[in-house]
């Protein structure tokens, strides 16, 4: 069984319409595929500029 983090949270926290936490961008991004693959992208570009 999934254990979805809407289960979990606190209920005074604001939410998306999905049900993810706004305040919390490690729980939204581990929630949504999309937000980790650009998360991923993101981050990599990133210290692709800043490598020599």
């Amino acid at each position: 069984m999934l254990i979805d983090s809407a289960d979990i949270a606190p209920l005074d926290f604001p939410r998306t319409a999905r049900g993810e936490m706004d305040d919390d961008p490690i729980l939204y991004a581990l929630n949504d595929r999309g937000s980790r693959l650009a998360g991923a992208l993101m981050s990599r570009s990133y210290f692709n500029k800043r490598l020599p």
